[in-house]
């Protein structure tokens, strides 16, 4: 029987976090976050997502340029 953490033999650590006591670390790499909800959503979460972001970032434009031209109006 292996011991955790087990070292492949290409160098890859495999259960490394498994013995963190008493709590784990955080999790604050958003690479490791990315590449994990590729393996875990399907491909019509990560499309609904992208467009999810697509329309929050031009609503954000659309909102600033309508206030820019409102404050040019109002000079």
């Amino acid at each position: 029987m292996k011991t955790v953490p087990y070292t492949t033999s290409t160098g890859i650590q495999i259960g490394v976090r498994y013995n963190e006591s008493p709590k784990p670390m955080p999790i604050d790499d958003p690479d490791m976050e990315y590449i994990q909800s590729l393996l875990i959503h399907s491909g019509a979460w990560h499309r609904q997502k992208r467009i999810e972001q697509l329309i929050h970032k031009v609503s954000v434009a659309l909102f600033l340029i309508i206030v820019f031209f409102y404050m040019m109006v109002q000079k």
